[in-house]
């Protein structure tokens, strides 16, 4: 937890269960990568890429998705989405989020 990941290369690796509470993920490069049930609670994903990434049963409590890249990514069971920032994300079907702007 609380871990500095900026600008980390994860592309494509199985994080199932990783605690990412309280990280610092911006810019990280999370594409391709199984993040099954990972805690990403209050983790800041901005300018993250996390596109075609597995996202099921993740929980995004409080996360920063801000200018995140989530295209083709899977959002099955994803828990507390509605309680992420999200502005200018592109979302998983290419549409732009700006709700938390």
């Amino acid at each position: 937890t609380g871990a500095n990941l900026i600008d980390a290369n994860l592309r494509g690796a199985d994080l199932t269960g990783a605690n990412f509470t309280e990280a610092n993920l911006t810019k990280a490069d999370l594409s391709l990568a199984r993040l099954y049930g990972a805690q990403l609670i209050d983790a800041n994903l901005t300018d993250a890429d996390l596109h075609g990434a597995n996202l099921f049963l993740a929980d995004l409590s409080a996360a920063s998705l801000r200018l995140a890249d989530l295209t083709g990514a899977s959002l099955e069971s994803t828990k507390n989405m509605s309680e992420a920032t999200f502005c200018n994300t592109t979302m998983s079907d290419g549409t732009k989020n700006n709700s938390g702007c």
